[in-house]
């Protein structure tokens, strides 16, 4: 597929709520883990870090978006600054498999930082009201997130992506 003479899929605002809400849910999480152990924030930035460096090589290095805004929190953009375009087209390149150990692996960890962190207070401490209600708030941003950014998967044309609108349609 070759998006240079076909127009982006997603509106400008699509990308901007995509990635402004992608930035609320790493500086909350940041927040309420900082809250409970500043150590552990370094390691929920790490998850992101090697989900936004090692997950997007993975699976984006090679889409005809990579350089372009896409609803993938505009990692396009920033994947273009990391690394070279793959000739390979598959999608992705190196396997399924390897996209959801190298990809969403890393995503759903950083996710799930917050909740591990105060489970793990939850059993040795307990939690106070407030801790419930962060968590609570935590909780919505994150759905909201992950529901706002599958909408966008679901646009995307490339056919070979398991995450897109075009390859459930051709299933």
């Amino acid at each position: 597929m070759n998006v240079n003479n076909q127009e982006i899929p997603w509106s400008r605002n699509e990308i901007y709520v995509n990635l402004l809400l992608m930035i609320i849910l790493i500086t909350f999480g940041s927040a309420i883990i900082i809250l409970k152990n500043w150590l552990i924030v370094l390691v929920f930035w790490l998850f992101f870090g090697l989900y936004l460096v090692v997950g997007r090589y993975v699976t984006c290095r090679h889409c005809d978006f990579l350089g372009k805004p896409c609803c993938s929190w505009c990692v396009g953009i920033i994947g273009d600054k990391l690394y070279k375009r793959s000739q390979v087209k598959s999608f992705p390149e190196v396997g399924l498999w390897k996209m959801l150990i190298f990809d969403v692996l890393w995503l759903f960890l950083a996710i799930l930082t917050p909740y591990l962190l105060y489970g793990y207070y939850l059993i040795t401490e307990g939690l106070k009201m407030l801790d419930w209600i962060l968590l609570g708030i935590y909780s919505i941003i994150g759905v909201l997130t992950l529901y706002v950014h599958s909408k966008g998967c679901k646009k995307c044309p490339i056919s070979g992506c398991p995450l897109s609108g075009k390859r459930k349609m051709e299933d």
